[in-house]
Formats: C-alpha cells, sequence, structure tokens
C-alpha cells in the first residue's frame, strides 16, 4: 500500500464546507440513491450486514444505510464533518472514525460490504492513489467481502466542462462550474468550482466558494486498478434516466457503479 499522507486540499475543502454541507446537498431521492448499493450488494450475494461508509461526510449516507437494515461505520477525511455527523441523534448506533481513504485506519472487525457515494474517488489523483486506496478498502474487508463504488462518466464531466449545473435545495442553491477546465479530456483532470448560497435567518443569503479537483478515471483503468488491488471486478452498471442497467456507455450514462469482490482467502 501506498503510505501517502492526507491531501490538504481535500482536507481543507471539507474543513471549510462542513458547516453548510447538509444544506446544500439537500436533494430529492437521496434513500433512493442510497437504495442502488444496497440492492447491488444484496443482488450480488452479501448475506453480511456490517458495512464501512467510504467518505459518509456528514452521515446523510449512513443513516440511509441504517435505515435499510445494515450495521454502518462511516468514515470521512474532515474532523468538522465527522462532528457533525456525530452530534445528531439520527446517527445514534453508528460508528464515525476520521480516515484518510487511501490509508484506512484499523478497525476492530472485518466488514461484510463497503460503500462509496458520491465523488470521494475523483478526488484520488491519479491511478497510483485509486490502487493505493482500493487496497486499504480491500484491508477492512472480509474474504468475499463487496465494495460498491460510483464513479462519474467522461459524459458528465464534459457536461460540466461544458456549461454550470445548478442544484436547488431548501433553503439552498449550489452552481458546480468546470468550465474553467474546458476542453475536457478523458482521463484527465477537472477543477470543479462550487458556490453555494445558503439562506440565514434574517433573510439575506451567504456565499462561500470552494475549490474540487477532480479526476475522471476511465472504466479500462478502473478495471485495471480493481484487479491489481486484489479485487475481482464483479459487475460494471450505468445509470441513466434514474434507470440503472448493465454495461456501461461512458457517453451516455450520468455514473459508473462498479462491484467487486475481495479474493482474500480466510485464514
Amino acid at each position: 500500500m501506498v503510505d501517502t499522507p492526507p491531501a490538504p486540499s481535500v482536507l481543507d475543502t471539507y474543513e471549510k464546507i462542513a458547516g453548510i454541507y447538509d444544506a446544500v446537498t439537500d436533494v430529492p431521492g437521496y434513500p433512493t440513491w442510497m437504495k442502488i448499493f444496497i440492492d447491488l450488494i444484496e443482488g450480488h450475494g452479501c448475506a453480511g450486514k456490517r458495512l464501512l461508509d467510504l467518505g459518509c461526510g456528514t452521515g446523510k449516507s449512513s443513516v440511509a444505510f441504517k435505515d435499510l437494515g445494515y450495521e454502518v461505520t462511516g468514515v470521512d477525511i474532515s474532523p468538522a464533518m465527522i462532528d457533525i455527523a456525530r452530534g445528531k441523534k439520527e446517527m445514534a448506533d453508528i460508528e464515525f472514525v476520521v480516515g484518510d481513504l487511501r490509508r484506512l485506519p484499523g478497525f476492530p472487525v472485518s466488514f461484510d460490504a463497503a460503500t462509496a457515494a458520491g465523488e470521494q474517488f475523483h478526488y484520488l489523483a491519479d491511478t497510483a492513489e485509486l490502487r493505493a486506496a482500493l487496497e486499504s478498502v480491500r484491508g477492512a474487508l472480509r474474504p468475499g467481502g463487496l465494495l460498491v463504488f460510483e464513479l462519474n462518466t467522461a459524459g458528465t464531466f464534459a457536461a460540466l466542462c461544458a456549461a454550470p449545473a445548478i442544484r436547488r435545495g431548501p433553503g439552498s442553491l449550489a452552481v458546480l462550474d468546470g468550465t474553467a477546465s474546458a476542453p475536457f479530456v478523458p482521463g484527465g483532470g477537472v477543477e470543479v468550482v462550487m458556490d453555494c448560497f445558503t439562506a440565514t435567518a434574517d433573510g439575506t443569503w451567504e456565499r462561500l466558494e470552494s475549490r474540487h479537483p477532480h479526476r475522471h478515471f476511465p472504466r479500462d483503468d478502473v478495471a485495471a486498478a480493481v484487479a491489481e488491488s486484489g479485487f475481482d471486478l464483479v459487475a460494471v452498471y450505468g445509470i441513466k434516466g434514474g434507470k440503472l442497467h448493465e454495461g456501461l456507455d461512458e457517453s451516455a450514462d450520468l455514473k459508473a457503479f462498479f462491484v467487486a469482490r475481495n479474493t482474500a482467502s480466510a485464514q
């Protein structure tokens, strides 16, 4: 495993936006999206209920997985995000841990499954860091355990580089702009500038800008990293129009979902 220190830019970004994160990510359909991960875990034969939620942020994904019947541990690089998660009453019975995806802390148990819901893998600088993260996750899984993670497709990044995207929530608005990175090159980097506007008690709005360095990982690069990290790539899915399908169209699909199994043998 590559012994890489935490990336200060990623850590600093999420420490900065932790206080408004829930407001700007309050979008409809979130529990339904989280159920995709559980459907894939259960559909590929994982019977256990111990789940590691990678990049859990303020715990929104963790509580969704808990509500679906799982015993959840959430891990995130940002202490501020973890503090917020720990302070929510609905997070009772969920353990939260600060940790870097590329070098996870030791856990007292092995997990039956791990999930990465969101863009956390896109913050990895290159395929070497992707392999380091996958190796780290594999070390936390029991033999035969499953990892399900999502990635943005080339089409999604190309659209973000062509024009800003607007995300509206109750009392919030976020503008995601990757146009400074145009033209997009598959496998390349994209800097996403996020302008967040949140309503205040006195009727005004507060603005907070943050910068998010992302990298697109093509399917073949991901498949190679999965294999080199000791996983078996079980399946790849795409999602378009809210419908999951087998196979992946990097141009047309919104997201890619990868299902990988830990090939380690029980000792």
